[in-house]
């Protein structure tokens, strides 16, 4: 790969955007957990995310990464699994608000989760304060 980005300016052949950012990589730009994070972590109740990926999804925009001591986190994320699965997560975090974050919407789209018995989501974005509180109004 060296080799081929050496040579490349010197044949004029241009690379710029062509390799997609590093995690290390400065200035790469946030795509939102941080935002989200910050917000959930100014609920008074502890927080459970059940982060839903589709197969498109950005390898490098991982959402889904937790303090070591998960139980005892303000917020902890978990990827979607099959509804057994998930239900089993959320019997676990029975202390916690529930959250499932659809992230490869866009934006992405933060609603109050429904177990597997329960439908008709409705969509909230994460993106500013007042939607998270008017979805945690809802979620109760």
């Amino acid at each position: 790969m060296f080799v081929l980005r050496a040579a490349a300016g010197p044949l004029h052949i241009p690379i710029s955007g062509a390799i997609a950012p590093t995690w290390s990589q400065e200035n790469r730009r946030g795509f939102g957990r941080a935002e989200l994070q910050e917000q959930l972590q100014r609920l008074p109740r502890k927080q459970l995310v059940i982060v839903s990926y589709t197969h498109l999804h950005e390898p490098l925009e991982e959402w889904v990464y937790n303090d070591a001591d998960i139980d005892n986190s303000k917020v902890v994320w978990a990827r979607e699994m099959d509804g057994v699965e998930d239900e089993k997560l959320v019997q676990y975090f029975t202390d916690r608000q529930i959250w499932l974050l659809e992230v490869d919407d866009k934006p992405p789209r933060l609603t109050p989760y429904l177990s597997t018995a329960e439908t008709n989501r409705k969509p909230i974005t994460y993106n500013n304060a007042a939607a998270l509180e008017l979805a945690t109004d809802a979620a109760h």
